[in-house]
């Protein structure tokens, strides 16, 4: 009696079980995540691809070994073309929120819908474009981190902060998508390479030729790219110079690599000692402060009946000290003047986000607080002096000033609110400091910088169009010497497919030294971009941002920690961000 009922609780818990759902745009590329209807969301033949949603398989995971099955823990995922005969996917993983498989090199081309089988129940049918070649390189992060990449001449293989490749190393780089092969897909491969493919590899601003690009033998669906690394001025040293992948004159997603001359160890950013980078490669936190000084306009115009300009300008300034990994690192990328650009000068990197907001700070996001008191003090040129109060553990922040913010008395919407009485401008030319008293966890400081005479970008930058087939060049004056930074970085937002509520966003940026005085923006990273409006109210607006800054020789700074020791690192910078609404076309 006691089995029949075990057996009746649980044939009723199944027939109650909710079905398998993916979720929406839940079907990507397992190497780039690419959100539904972006440059390269396509689901290539023969490549890796992931499944997201709920139900999908068991509570606790089921992984396969080759030759890979077409059902897992009891999860099974079937591709259905828009014309021909539906395809099983081979299953690598499995697990109530996501199906890892591959899709089968024969599988048609064009429009074609996923559903995942599992406990007798279908899921709701999800949408994908089935494509010949869309290749992605795996990292260690989204929507950027540092690649896949193995040094043939190092131990240990891996490329890290402190194995960094060197001029004539063989690397190879793995991700997945390159295209179909004609053997199994669930099986190792062997030495083949899909036909009808022309590979480029995209090394900081460099175009290298592979030595091989084609499936790794060991391992169904995972593509290996050989190459060595030339000596080449378009590819400088760094711990995060950019990679990317061109197969068939379409660029994948970037990611990073580290490069060093005459050592194993790459130059860090803000200062970083080769100690901390070790700690990074071992996946430990650093004790950072970023400390800034900062000044945002906003140029755009409303278009309706009539074209109404606006040019709001706000300042503030603040900090933070925190605890910092490598991820944490790429997360202050979306901090436009935070820190200096991870990657190095001459460089570019392209990112897609599922949805974007424009941000109303220079603060970067807090990972874990470390507290360095009740609030910071400001003071600069003029007798000008600022308290910095603590903002609830999240970090120190001031506005300083503020204009053009109201448009026929109403605040503009992305602009930030400041409290009433603040002036119209300033921050000036000379010397700041900004100091701490101490709390708990970090002692009493003082940084101090000197803000350089302002940037110029006119009139390069007042252009109101970009056409994506053609270089952009972006020229100044000002902004400081060889050791400051130029920014130049765009964004392009697109309905998203897969919610229609949201917006998907592509984003670029390209550096250089503020004494260089020019910035071209290549093709190869325009022509990643949707088009977009430069109209305030479209839903598919656009930007152009030109950031200055202080490089990290003339803003670093030192502060005690309570426990014991210093920080790892400390940046006090000035920015200037400049961002206009633009057309990209």
């Amino acid at each position: 009696m006691k089995k029949q009922l075990a057996f009746y609780l649980l044939a009723t818990a199944a027939a109650w079980a909710a079905p398998p759902a993916i979720r929406s745009g839940g079907v990507v590329n397992a190497a780039t995540n690419a959100p539904l209807g972006t440059a390269g969301s396509g689901i290539a033949q023969g490549s890796y691809f992931a499944i997201y949603g709920s139900g999908l398989g068991p509570d606790t995971f089921a992984s396969a070994s080759i030759p890979y099955p077409t059902t897992l823990g009891g999860a099974s995922v079937t591709v259905t073309p828009a014309s021909g005969a539906a395809v099983q996917a081979f299953l690598t993983y499995a697990q109530a929120g996501q199906i890892n498989a591959i899709l089968p090199s024969t599988t048609p081309l064009g429009g074609a819908t996923v559903t995942v089988t599992y406990n007798n129940a279908t899921s709701t049918p999800a949408k994908i474009t089935v494509v010949q070649s869309s290749f992605g390189t795996f990292s260690t992060g989204y929507p950027i981190g540092a690649a896949a990449i193995i040094n043939v001449n190092t131990a240990p293989l891996y490329n890290l902060l402190t194995n960094a490749a060197n001029t004539g190393d063989v690397l190879e780089l793995f991700g997945t998508g390159l295209g179909p092969i004609t053997g199994g897909d669930n099986t190792a491969p062997g030495v083949v390479s899909p036909s009808g493919i022309d590979v480029k590899i995209l090394v900081g601003g460099t175009v290298v030729t592979p030595l091989y690009a084609g499936r790794s033998p060991q391992y169904p669906a995972l593509d290996q790219i050989n190459f060595v690394l030339p000596s080449d001025p378009g590819i400088p040293d760094g711990c995060f110079v950019p990679i990317a992948v061109q197969v068939n004159g379409v660029v994948g997603n970037y990611a990073t690599f580290s490069k060093a001359t005459g050592s194993r160890t790459c130059p860090a950013p803000l200062g970083l000692t080769p100690t901390a980078l070790a700690k990074l490669d071992q996946g430990g936190k650093l004790n950072v402060g970023a400390l800034t000084l900062a000044r945002s306009t906003i140029l755009a115009s409303i278009v309706g009946g009539l074209s109404i300009p606006i040019n709001a300008a706000t300042e503030q300034a603040g900090g933070v000290f925190a605890s910092f990994g490598t991820s944490d690192l790429f997360g202050l990328l979306q901090t436009p003047g935070a820190i200096p650009p991870l990657n190095a000068a001459g460089t570019c990197l392209v990112q897609t986000e599922p949805s974007t907001a424009a941000p109303t700070s220079t603060i970067p996001p807090i990972v874990k607080f470390l507290d360095a008191g009740s609030k910071l003090t400001l003071s600069g040129p003029n007798n000008k002096a600022q308290d910095l109060p603590s903002q609830a553990n999240v970090g120190y922040a001031a506005f300083l000033a503020q204009s053009g913010a109201t448009l026929f008395g109403l605040q503009i919407p992305g602009v930030p609110t400041v409290p009433a009485g603040v002036p119209a401008t300033y921050i000036e030319p000379g010397g700041w400091t900004i100091k701490g008293s101490g709390g708990a966890d970090v002692g009493a400081f003082t940084a101090s910088i000197t803000v350089p005479a302002a940037l110029n970008c006119s009139p390069s930058c007042d252009i109101t169009a970009i056409d994506r087939t053609q270089p952009l060049v972006i020229q100044w004056t000002g902004g400081g010497g060889s050791q400051d930074y130029v920014e130049v970085a765009g964004v392009a937002t697109t309905a998203s497919l897969a919610d229609p509520t949201k917006n998907v966003a592509v984003l670029f940026e390209c550096t250089a030294k503020a004494s260089d005085g020019t910035l071209t923006v290549p093709v190869s990273v325009l022509s990643q971009m949707p088009t977009s409006s430069a109209d305030a109210l479209a839903p598919n607006t656009g930007a152009l941002l030109v950031i200055n800054g202080l490089g990290n020789s003339d803003a670093s700074f030192t502060a005690p920690l309570t426990a014991g020791g210093v920080l790892d690192a400390g940046y006090f910078g000035y920015t200037s961000v400049r961002t206009k609404l633009m057309q990209y076309k």
